[in-house]
Formats: structure tokens, sequence, C-alpha cells
């Protein structure tokens, strides 16, 4: 075959969060949201936050995440911490252009509803992680296989 086409050909699932204001907003809500669900622990440290990831913000200023075609079928997980936002979540109403002033409550809200939709339950990561590590927070970042 000449021409194959797959939408991960390159591995590269293409950036959404396209302006530093967008990537700041999603950044401060994952902190908020991680925060949120570890305060479950509270028979434990009460003075436990979990920083914000600026790794995560690096990575997300060039791709929402990278996945693998697999057309070996190696079982390669994909890791996608970005949750999927449509174009029309991102642009001005007409669709033209990226929004340079995010409606921010609103976004902030719909990250937070998807992030929320995305935490591994405790019963999950106690059957995934090794016992010597302490997970206060997990988010399903890929295919669960």
């Amino acid at each position: 075959m000449k021409n194959i086409f797959h939408e991960h050909m390159d591995g590269i699932i293409p950036s959404t969060l396209v302006t530093d204001e967008w990537r700041q907003i999603f950044l401060d809500t994952v902190e908020s949201v991680c925060n949120e669900a570890s305060e479950q622990y509270e028979d434990e440290d009460e003075n436990f936050h979990i920083p914000r990831c600026d790794e995560l913000g690096h990575f997300i200023e060039y791709a929402n995440g990278v996945q693998d075609p697999d057309f070996r079928r190696s079982g390669i997980c994909p890791f996608e911490p970005v949750p999927y936002f449509g174009i029309d979540d991102l642009t001005s109403p007409d669709g033209s252009t990226v929004q340079a002033q995010p409606p921010t409550a609103e976004f902030r809200e719909l990250i937070k509803k998807r992030l929320k939709d995305d935490i591994l339950s405790d019963d999950f990561m106690s059957g995934t992680v090794d016992e010597d590590l302490e997970v206060k927070v997990g988010f399903q970042t890929g295919a669960i296989r």
C-alpha cells in the first residue's frame, strides 16, 4: 500500500489548548480537582497538597495526548491527559477563530466535570498499584485494557 492514513499516524493527538491562558486554566483546574479528591483521606496528613504539574503544562502545549496506531497489535496504551473538547468548546461562536479570552467559569466547570469522570476509584488503584506507592489520586488517561 502506498498511502495509509490513520488519525494517529504520527502518534500525536493535536493540542486544543492553544493559548497559554487556556493551558493555565486547565492546569489550575487539574490541581484543584486533585486536591478535592485527595481530601477523602481526612484521617491522614491534613496539610497534604498535590502541587501543580508544570511538566504536564509543557506536554499539553504541544499535544493533548499520544497514541500508537498499534499496527503491530503490541497493546501500547494511549496517554491522553486532556479530556476531549469539541471545537465548539474552544472557538468563537462562528467557529472561525480560537477564543482569545475563554469563558473562564464555564470552561473550568467543563474541565472539572470531565476530570471527575476520569478519576479512578480507590478499588481500581488498590488492585493495580504496588503497595509501596502511596497514591492519593489517579486519572484514567487512556484506554483500560
